[in-house]
């Protein structure tokens, strides 16, 4: 049964659609006053309608080149045809981005009510995961990472249990969006109690498509240090600290626009990092100890742990492909909603985890200030989702319904 104050504390969440009116009516003003405001609500939406209405034909999305349209940020013909239809059907930029804020909130909102803690420290921690920054950019620019943050959920939830073949065919139509969710295809594939033959041939046929599309888009990946949280940050402040003595070293540029360097530098800096603090730092060695008893305990994954690790999965793509950007935060709130009810009485450094959180969401996203100042936060938020994501990689090894991992974690048992 629930208390009458862990009833009253949901009503905390009726602040959400007041402070969201107030940005939309502010003309984000919150955004604004960061330095990365723009001029006109959605934007990320305006420029697929531009492009569907130069497009006009939708035989013309596969001659691409022959339109004389830019395609700069085309994520493939899935994406196209998506909005197509949005288009076609007359409904106004404004409208689908007032959707897309109320369907992700209300989601965030249930997910809340439904899978996380029910106290009112509890909600409040909620809503400063729902209302963080990178959230708010999400809302501003009405980011297709919303539109696949729904559709993530609605298959996990919806589809998976019932139907598990017609979920991964949908997933795989999602990663055609934007290709980052193909890898909880494969997550869930690897969850099959099937031969590994059969598990390798699945997930070949499943990345063909994706891999296809990926390819052609890669050179045109992005990097902005600004809006992101990556694996590869560390490089970007050492790029600062040459800057201050007039030092441009060519390695430094070549190492930022190679996406595969960036890739694979990022791992290992981020592998030293949370080696050094998982050495050192006694608060996050036992931190990470009991987040891997909990996940090896477990006996049963359930849809909201399918779907904790499927979010989670996605963070942790992103953060090291480096192009993490804060938008991209849309994945991680749910992880953290869930993962607090996971450890909450279970863990004796529940507030360190709560800190890396709100340094990740909040302290990491601060836009404007003196430049020393604005650095210094945007490294501890940098260095705070580095501890993050090792958390929720060491969670997901942990999980004994996860068997590729199964000789690992029996390893790591056994220390």
């Amino acid at each position: 049964m629930y208390s009458k104050h862990m009833l009253r504390a949901r009503y905390l969440f009726m602040v959400i659609p007041g402070v969201l009116y107030w940005c939309i009516a502010s003309n984000w003003w919150l955004l604004d006053i960061a330095g990365i405001g723009t001029d006109e609500n959605f934007i990320d939406l305006s420029w697929f309608y531009s492009y569907v209405e130069c497009v006009q034909s939708l035989s013309d999305i596969t001659l691409l080149t022959s339109t004389g349209c830019s395609s700069a940020n085309n994520y493939g013909p899935v994406t196209t045809i998506l909005f197509w239809l949005i288009v076609k059907s007359g409904a106004p930029i404004y409208m689908v981005g007032i959707f897309m804020i109320v369907a992700i909130t209300a989601t965030l909102v249930y997910l809340c009510l439904k899978l996380g803690r029910s106290s009112l420290l509890a909600r409040i921690y909620q809503l400063l995961l729902i209302l963080c920054p990178g959230m708010i950019l999400l809302f501003e620019r009405g980011n297709l990472d919303g539109i696949i943050f729904l559709g993530l959920t609605i298959i996990i939830f919806g589809l998976y249990g019932k139907r598990p073949s017609l979920s991964l065919v949908l997933l795989v139509v999602l990663s055609l969006i934007k290709f980052y969710t193909i890898f909880v295809v494969v997550f869930l594939i690897l969850l099959e109690k099937s031969s590994m033959k059969k598990k390798i041939t699945k997930i070949i046929f499943s990345l063909s498509p994706v891999l296809f599309f990926a390819l052609l888009i890669v050179d045109k990946i992005p990097y902005n240090w600004f809006l992101s949280f990556g694996s590869f940050m560390p490089l970007a402040y050492i790029d600062f600290a040459l800057k201050e003595f007039s030092l441009t070293p060519k390695i430094i540029e070549f190492l930022i626009a190679q996406i595969e360097v960036r890739i694979f530098l990022g791992a290992i800096i981020s592998f030293l990092i949370f080696m050094f603090f998982y050495r050192f730092v006694t608060i996050y060695r036992i931190l990470i100890k009991e987040t891997f008893e909990i996940s090896s305990n477990s006996k049963v994954i359930s849809s909201s742990d399918v779907y904790f690790i499927g979010v989670s999965i996605v963070f942790i793509s992103c953060y090291f492909l480096s192009t993490n950007y804060d938008y991209r935060m849309v994945f991680l709130v749910p992880s953290l909603i869930l993962l607090d009810k996971k450890v909450y009485g279970k863990i004796s450094q529940n507030s360190f985890l709560t800190f890396l959180a709100i340094s990740t969401l909040w302290i990491g996203s601060v836009y404007s200030g003196p430049r020393y100042f604005l650095q210094a936060a945007q490294f501890l938020g940098d260095i705070s989702a580095n501890l993050l994501v090792g958390v929720l990689v060491v969670y997901i090894i942990g999980c004994p319904n996860f068997s590729v991992f199964s000789s690992l974690n029996r390893a790591l048992r056994n220390r």
